[in-house]
């Protein structure tokens, strides 16, 4: 239900007006989503022109690669192939002549900072319009997973700074933008480095309807809490990458929707899920490209590295940025939604294994059975060489000489070469990163 502005008009409800353009972008994305693929294209298209036009005049960095080139619907996405991908290393060496300067009817410029997760923080400019859009297609998204706004929602992630169970941190609605525009339930918060079991036991008193964390710490409330909370009726993830595994252990055991949503701090929301279990891009700020080893397309189930182009966002000539994931083609959605489809995010590139041979996989530890979850309680690897795997274990026993034996045989098994693993136990829970992510695996060769 849409919250009024005025007291004594409250419906039809009068619009907060410095909520109008969200308003306005969410109305339009709910009709663009049904556009026809090709039509849809042709939109894109469009807009494409007008950002790389924008960058060609006021952008150092793709002025000279511009130059001379016409710009027009017609040859926007020729023009848009012709340039080299743009990478952190040029984002950190090169920001000023990237940085472009925006018409003044796209409002104020705020500067966002990504983690450094990956050891290359990047700070992208952003407008008031580009924010406003990306709230509507975050609005769009939920809206999509059919959920009952008036019900509680709660957030287990990092930046929410204070809470605790006995006082968590309480919210007037499901944030601002949704706060401003329609009526929702209350909202509670814990930061994501409360223990698990504290996590679970906040899930059980207060019994919100609804959760968003990190695929990690998914997994976590999932081994400690083989039955869903009680009143939990639905769980959206963020933040990282969703393994196909922890979505069957969270089916087999929790049995309620999973939702994930594909985002990053420098292009807000990319893509997210619908309740036919594929991911539809944001189309209408977003160009996306999955590209194979040699540059060229992916086809419909392929595999390939994701690139990705702001036409919403006039204050970073953020074209063809190379965002370090990899995703697979999907076909088109039974949904019937026009919007390009991923079947699945597959993961990040430092999450790849390198093998001496010069192969690369996402590794799958196999950690979930019986007599591993008996020994392990939590762990990471880290690959240091080529021929290196570090791992850090959690037990609630030491590990003997014989247990550690088998848990290396096991690494060995799964990733299907002899490396050297290392075995360092720790106490208590591993740390997660700066952004509150964890990973299980990470390739620190080359990085």
């Amino acid at each position: 239900m849409l919250r009024s502005h005025s007291q004594t008009l409250v419906w039809p409800a009068v619009i907060d007006p410095r909520q109008g353009q969200v308003f306005a972008y969410l109305s339009q994305l709910e009709r663009s989503q049904w556009i026809k693929p090709e039509r849809l294209r042709r939109f894109q298209a469009g807009q494409l022109a007008a950002r790389l036009r924008h960058a060609a005049e006021t952008s150092t960095f793709f002025g000279p690669k511009l130059q001379g080139r016409v710009i027009d619907p017609n040859t926007a996405f020729e023009v848009l192939a012709s340039l080299p991908l743009l990478t952190r290393a040029d984002m950190q060496d090169a920001a000023e002549g990237i940085y472009t300067e925006p018409p003044k009817e796209h409002g104020a410029v705020r500067t966002l900072r990504t983690s450094g997760s990956t050891g290359q923080p990047v700070a992208v400019r952003c407008t008031a319009a580009c924010f406003m859009l990306r709230a509507a297609a975050t609005i769009r998204h939920l809206g999509w997973r059919g959920l009952n706004t008036m019900k509680t929602f709660a957030a287990i992630r990092a930046n929410i700074k204070t809470g605790s169970v006995d006082n968590p941190a309480r919210y007037r609605g499901w944030g601002a933008q949704m706060t401003a525009l329609f009526h929702t339930g209350p909202a509670l918060g814990l930061p994501i480095n409360v223990p698990v079991h504290e996590q679970l036991a906040f899930l059980d008193r207060y019994k919100p309807a609804y959760l968003m964390t990190y695929p990690s710490n998914l997994r976590a409330l999932v081994d400690q809490s083989p039955e869903r909370p009680a009143g939990l009726e639905c769980v959206m993830t963020i933040g990282e990458t969703l393994s196909e595994d922890l979505r069957a252990d969270f089916q087999s055991r929790w049995g309620i929707p999973l939702f994930d949503e594909y985002s990053s701090e420098e292009m807000g929301s990319i893509a997210a899920q619908c309740p036919h279990g594929n991911y539809h891009c944001t189309a209408e700020s977003h160009v996306l490209e999955v590209l194979d080893a040699d540059g060229r397309p992916c086809q419909p189930g392929e595999i390939g590295r994701v690139v990705i182009t702001d036409m919403a966002n006039f204050a970073t000539a953020m074209l063809r940025y190379e965002i370090r994931d990899y995703a697979e083609v999907g076909e088109p959605c039974g949904c019937k939604r026009g919007l390009p489809v991923l079947r699945r995010i597959v993961g990040r590139e430092r999450n790849l294994m390198k093998l001496p041979d010069g192969s690369k996989f996402w590794p799958q530890f196999g950690m979930r059975d019986p007599e591993a979850t008996r020994m392990v309680k939590q762990y990471q690897i880290i690959q240091t060489s080529l021929e290196r795997l570090e791992m850090k274990v959690v037990a609630d026993h030491p590990l003997t000489e014989h247990e550690q034996s088998w848990i290396t045989a096991l690494v060995r098994t799964k990733v299907k070469h002899p490396f050297e693993v290392v075995i360092e136990q720790v106490e208590g829970e591993l740390p997660k990163g700066p952004n509150g992510k964890f990973h299980e695996f990470m390739c620190m060769v080359g990085s």
